[in-house]
């Protein structure tokens, strides 16, 4: 989705543009098995919206939406329940609340290990290092965060 790509851009404008048609023709399209196939459905647009929201430095509106798409798919496979978590440790690291968004990180940690997800794992180092040079980076609990990494 190019909606992503603005957002790791910072270009904000352009991000909730695209996502904004994207919500708006996910909200037209009828419920068929080829639209939830194809993973468009309104679920995983409000999710890559979340995530451009958190890539932005908007975490509280993250999790405002996450706090919608919890209720639209409360039943989730183990791997979306790990990818999930981590999104949600960023989006709550990045809002400064990092006891919450450590304990998420290190369930999805556990649960993309599992599933043996490189792709999901590597999402936490990302997370630690864009944070280690603010202050929330440097609070005792990413230091744990810190120190899991390492045993990883």
């Amino acid at each position: 989705m190019q909606a992503r790509a603005y957002s790791v851009y910072g270009d904000e404008q352009s991000f909730l543009r695209n996502i904004n048609e994207a919500q708006n023709s996910v909200e037209n399209t009828p419920r068929t098995l080829d639209a939830l196939s194809n993973q468009f459905d309104l679920v995983e647009v409000l999710q890559e919206k979340a995530q451009g929201h958190t890539i932005l430095w908007q975490p509280l509106k993250t999790l405002a939406i996450y706090a919608i798409t919890a209720t639209l798919r409360p039943f989730q496979p183990l791997c979306d329940m790990g990818s999930y978590a981590i999104v949600k440790a960023q989006a709550y690291t990045y809002a400064g609340e990092t006891n919450e968004g450590v304990k998420y990180a290190i369930r999805g940690l556990e649960m993309a290990r599992q599933y043996q997800s490189k792709r999901h794992i590597s999402r936490i180092p990302g997370m630690y290092d864009r944070l280690s040079v603010i202050p929330p980076g440097r609070s005792a609990k990413m230091k744990e965060l810190h120190t899991v990494l390492l045993e990883m």
